[in-house]
């Protein structure tokens, strides 16, 4: 509608045009962010603020006068939180003991077979003295020899040895031709185990 055909007098309303801001009580819209802060601002904050306070409580030691709020920091605490104070068991290691080594027992030396042994055959039946070696040789004995007595007369089979180191051996030729009787004499036998066989023999 142009002003020429406007049929009302002209007011304040109709001067505000010739201003360049804005007419009347009419204003620029806000923009969104200027609408939408205080908003904003009241869900940071609160949240911000109910934890500083929650923390100046629980440090002051005011929080236990909270209702609800002891218990729920006894909970938590309850809940299997470890705390500051415990230390882990210390299982003590047990020392090792040194086991002492058992003394092996000496056991006596066993005849020496390689040892030379000299069958005599004195007042004994005859072919005795082969008898015998052969049986010594079958027991092991790896040196014998076999001949006639002619030395002292005796009244048993006898076996001689020179030295103490050759009684084991000794022993060893009489319990293999059923001998009983065992002598020491360096002069029976020199250097060597001699079996004098006598007629109580058996061969």
């Amino acid at each position: 509608m142009t002003k020429p055909n406007y049929p009302y007098p002209e007011d304040e309303f109709d001067q505000a045009a010739l201003h360049a801001g804005p007419r009347g009580v009419h204003r620029q819209p806000r923009a969104g962010l200027r609408r939408w802060w205080p908003f904003l601002a009241v869900l940071v904050l609160a949240p911000a603020l109910a934890f500083a306070f929650v923390t100046f409580l629980s440090h002051s030691g005011t929080s236990s006068k909270i209702p609800g709020f002891s218990s729920l920091t006894e909970d938590s605490t309850a809940s299997g939180a470890p705390s500051e104070s415990s230390s882990p068991t210390v299982t003590p290691t047990a020392s090792a003991t040194t086991t002492p080594t058992p003394t092996p027992t000496p056991t006596a030396a066993g005849p020496a077979l390689g040892t030379k042994v000299q069958v005599l055959n004195s007042g004994a039946v005859s072919g005795a003295a082969v008898k015998a070696a052969a049986k010594l040789t079958a027991a092991g004995f790896t040196s014998v020899t076999a001949s006639n007595y002619r030395g002292a007369a005796l009244s048993v089979s006898t076996v001689f040895y020179a030295t103490p180191a050759d009684a084991v051996t000794a022993k060893a030729v009489s319990t293999a031709l059923g001998i009983a009787q065992v002598k020491e004499s360096a002069t029976q036998a020199s250097g060597a185990i001699v079996v004098v066989l006598k007629s109580d023999y058996k061969p």
